[in-house]
């Protein structure tokens, strides 16, 4: 399944969990700087990306959107869809 994330650069404040969550590691520190002077997070292989959503998951600042493409059913007739699933796995239910 592909995936692909989205980052806020300007929400992200650089502290790296999700860096450290990728089990691809496909998310590294940006050379340029947010509007608070940080280097943010950003995705550094946008083709392997799985959509798993660890990275949405420990961020604390909510900065990350998880997309995914939806697979088609086997024994399914018509043309295949490539539907896209968004879920943001870092905000909280109350």
């Amino acid at each position: 399944m592909k995936g692909k994330i989205i980052i806020n650069k300007d929400l992200c404040k650089g502290c790296g969990f999700c860096i450290t969550a990728c089990p691809r590691e496909l998310i590294v520190f940006d050379r340029a700087v947010n509007a608070m002077a940080i280097h943010p997070a950003a995705q550094s292989d946008t083709g392997k990306c799985n959509g798993c959503g660890l990275c949405a998951i420990v961020c604390p600042d909510i900065a990350i959107e998880v997309w995914r493409e939806a697979k088609q059913m086997h024994g399914s007739t018509g043309s295949p869809s490539r539907a896209k699933s968004r879920g943001n796995y870092g905000t909280k239910k109350s």
